[in-house]
């Protein structure tokens, strides 16, 4: 078959030849898809073989495409299609269509509503007819070992290998989620919850492992006898193949046919992680634009954030998810471990809940936050049971701990940076009054919202050192802590045990310390009137 053959049927009916025609009569043995777009490709590509892209990872790069073809071009590959061009590439670099002229390479365009799967099955049966040989596992290998990129899902393309394979198969992925399966819900599900019991990321060794065999009895009670193969390559993990098999089958059958689709899943799994930490990279700059309102117009806004798959139209309420274990860590503490659960399995879960109730509600993390925007409507009743069901979610499945906020009502987008520092100042505040894993409205704490913003105010500041100036000059000569003593009443409300526990410090010493303050004062601080004063002049003061 030549390459201008495959340009009168199927996918590439209606496709273009951009440049390179005089190639047109080249030769074509297998077809694949190119998704590592370096130079490095030389040392796999085929000769004869037509590779299809989308340049996705190298869309912006013109130097990198010409390495590509240059190297398909110096390996004898038959030609390149250009897939998505109007969604992904947006044009053609005119030195590549040069280039191409010049190597006599033939560079053809699909039309853009065309998937991957559209173009290769029509050539890949045409191939396979002409050389009688049956299309099994070992041709899905080769012809899946490059399939990413473009629009068409990682579903789409499992579900093609899985159809080749003629076995009961399911794909998960690192997180276990279940990427397809052509099994029953049920089956599914007890294979999830199997390898997240026996194989959890925290605890897992797979150097020396290639797969598992196991058995259960499902639903219906009948035996299902199954096998875990690990997927990995070059000493990464990227996820789990599990396979059905009967007592008939050969168990040595299903592992040939693992083997098999190792190297395509690696790829194809790693491709999605490399995708979404790109995406993930997006939305954090976007977010960060968000919270300062780093936009040309309400418009750009609103364009740029649908690009990322955020609709920040209609959103009401910020809502601020705070990791407390970050702020509180000690000293060279590492919590990389926490980090990693909170992107891993809290805030899929998380997502997944919020999505629920509707699904533009934007959810991202950043740091050691995690922020929500929420097209609830105006009832404290409905954010209430949302939060507190992401406090129940955190609390049932790790020791770490979290404070919510949550903000007034707004109704411009132009108000979500405000909205995102009211529902932060909450959740930072009502952890210190207030202690872990409690739900904080803005209401809650309005003055000591505002009482935070008044430190931006000189003269405010000037009045509040002036309030602790006495106790602050005694601790200066007799290097006593009676300030922080003080504070820490205040914060924890007045429980003087508490406070002489978190001071690390005998209940009698407190009430030593405590004395110590009314005297050098003059009053009690603890008291009101005074208590109202004296707190706001710990909240501000600078000393």
């Amino acid at each position: 078959m030549k390459v201008r053959d495959v340009l009168s049927f199927g996918g590439l009916k209606n496709a273009y030849v951009s440049a390179g025609a005089k190639g047109l009569d080249n030769q074509i043995e297998s077809i694949s898809v190119l998704e590592v777009a370096e130079p490095s490709i030389s040392t796999w590509v085929t000769k004869n073989q037509l590779y299809i892209t989308s340049f996705y990872a190298i869309k912006d790069n013109y130097e990198m495409q010409k390495v590509v073809i240059q190297s398909l071009s110096k390996c004898c590959c038959c030609g390149l299609v250009i897939c998505h061009l109007d969604l992904i590439l947006k044009e053609i670099h005119p030195e590549i269509i040069k280039l191409c002229e010049t190597l006599k390479f033939p560079l053809i365009v699909a039309d853009s509503s065309i998937s991957f799967i559209e173009i290769l099955n029509p050539i890949i049966e045409k191939l396979s007819s002409k050389n009688s040989k049956p299309y099994n596992s070992t041709i899905v290998r080769s012809d899946f070992i490059n399939l990413v990129l473009g629009n068409d899902s990682t579903e789409e393309v499992l579900k093609e290998i899985s159809f080749n394979t003629k076995s009961e198969i399911s794909f998960f992925d690192l997180n276990f989620n279940c990427m397809y399966s052509n099994k029953s819900d049920v089956d599914k599900a007890f294979e999830r919850n199997y390898l997240k019991e026996k194989f959890s990321w925290e605890n897992i060794d797979l150097k020396n492992i290639r797969y598992k065999t196991f058995n259960y009895t499902n639903s219906q009670n009948k035996q299902r006898n199954s096998m875990v193969y690990f997927i990995k390559a070059k000493n990464n993990f990227f996820g789990f193949i599990v396979i059905t098999f009967s007592d008939k089958d050969s168990i040595q059958e299903k592992l040939n046919i693992a083997d098999s689709l190792n190297i395509p899943c690696a790829l194809l799994f790693s491709r999605k992680s490399r995708i979404t930490d790109m995406e993930f990279s997006y939305q954090q700059e976007y977010i960060s634009d968000l919270l300062v309102w780093n936009f040309r117009s309400e418009e750009f806004a609103i364009s740029r954030g649908k690009e990322l798959g955020f609709n920040i139209l209609n959103k009401h309420f910020a809502m601020v998810i705070n990791i407390n274990n970050f702020q509180l860590r000690k000293s060279g503490e590492s919590l990389e471990h926490l980090d990693t659960y909170i992107r891993r399995w809290f805030l899929p879960s998380i997502s997944n809940m919020v999505k629920s109730y509707d699904c533009d509600n934007i959810i991202h993390y950043r740091s050691d936050t995690i922020i929500l925007f929420l097209s609830t409507p105006n009832t404290h009743q409905h954010l209430k049971i949302l939060a507190e069901k992401i406090i129940n979610m955190f609390d049932s499945t790790s020791d770490a701990k979290i404070s919510i906020g949550i903000s007034s009502y707004f109704s411009s987008i132009k108000d979500i940076p405000y909205a995102y520092n009211q529902a932060f100042d909450s959740a930072v505040i009502g952890r210190t009054l207030l202690g872990d894993n409690k739900v904080i409205f803005l209401e809650d704490l309005w003055f000591f919202h505002h009482i935070k913003h008044m430190a931006s105010n000189p003269e405010t500041i000037e009045m509040a050192n002036c309030i602790i100036k006495p106790l602050y000059n005694y601790d200066c000569e007799k290097d006593t802590c009676l300030i922080k003593t003080a504070r820490q009443i205040f914060e924890s409300k007045f429980d003087l045990a508490n406070a002489a526990e978190k001071l690390f410090i005998h209940r009698n010493t407190l009430l030593y310390r405590k004395n110590q303050i009314i005297s050098i004062l003059g009053y009690n601080p603890f008291e009101f009137p005074y208590a109202m004063n004296f707190y706001t002049a710990l909240l501000i003061s600078n000393k």
